[in-house]
């Protein structure tokens, strides 16, 4: 059988559509969580927030950047560090809602990543897969021409030619797959996910849960079904996902399961970014309406 054939939905070309919905996004997405953390920055990347500097160095690897770095570079002293942290918090601020309106963008994309990963280095203790998530994000616009539609960009320059996106969206289908299934690996290697325990303590955690699910004491087996279901869906995501019989199936699935994540566990940026991913990978999404030569170059109109 052929493999191409079978898996038509990994080589399937990418419309440039996909990328304007990955920038806008990610941009969006990154600028609400900062904008949430707002009363919180300086305790989070302050010399005197929840956790001090000198216990974050003792868990960082030397070569981690942090923004202390940028203050030794600058020679910030103590009166001015908050000053600083502001201007850096509105600096990267700025710099999503260019990426958003697709603005310079690989240089905002840059400035973002830049930023980013020294916020991860400096807040440590307190990053999730969210953070890591929104930096790999960041890189794939800076790698990306997510500035060729729907962007400042491509109305400023009318020249450029629409191409085939091929390579990019098979790159993040690859980096979905590889996600997903040593995620179910890891989860198959112990027991909690095999006999629901893992569900269980999910929803009862003091930090994480949201409504009261003890009655899940009650029915076992039904924490015991969504965990196995959740190992089904992850490890065999690289297949389900771009098999062609099978994908919608997989693609609700996943996004069910983050749904999930959102509503039972309060992660809702931690879910959005991986529905974000997901859809831009894999949603087919068509555009009825003629789309502005001056916000898309090529065809006036796209069908995905």
């Amino acid at each position: 059988m052929n493999l191409k054939k079978c898996f038509n939905c990994l080589f399937e070309p990418m419309r440039i559509t996909y990328l304007a919905f990955f920038r806008i996004s990610i941009a969006l997405t990154a600028m609400i969580q900062y904008i949430c953390l707002r009363s919180d920055i300086l305790d989070i990347f302050g010399k005197y927030g929840y956790l001090q500097p000198e216990v974050t160095e003792r868990i960082l690897p030397t070569y981690q950047p942090r923004l202390s770095w940028i203050q030794n570079w600058l020679h910030i002293v103590d009166n001015q560090e908050i000053r600083f942290i502001e201007n850096i918090y509105y600096i990267f601020l700025i710099g999503c809602f260019l990426l958003m309106i697709g603005f310079c963008t690989r240089f905002t994309a840059l400035l973002c990543l830049f930023l980013q990963i020294f916020f991860i280095g400096t807040s440590y203790a307190y990053c999730y897969g969210f953070d890591y998530f929104i930096c790999s994000s960041f890189f794939y616009c800076l790698i990306f021409p997510v500035g060729s539609t729907f962007s400042v960009d491509a109305i400023l320059n009318q020249n450029s030619n629409q191409k085939d996106y091929f390579f990019y969206l098979f790159w993040l289908r690859v980096h979905l797959g590889c996600i997903y299934f040593f995620s179910g690996f890891g989860k198959a290697l112990g027991t909690t996910w095999w006999n629901g325990e893992a569900l269980w303590r999910s929803v009862m955690s003091r930090d994480f849960a949201v409504f009261d699910c003890s009655f899940l004491a009650e029915v076992p087996w039904l924490a015991q079904f969504f965990c196995l279901f959740t190992l089904f869906i992850e490890f065999f995501y690289p297949i389900g996902i771009n098999f062609e019989k099978t994908r919608r199936f997989w693609l609700c699935s996943i996004i069910t399961l983050h749904l999930g994540i959102a509503i039972f566990m309060g992660l809702w940026f931690f879910a959005a970014i991986m529905m974000i991913w997901n859809l831009c990978a894999y949603a087919p999404i068509s555009i009825a309406w003629s789309i502005p030569k001056r916000l898309v170059t090529g065809r006036a109109s796209l069908k995905l």
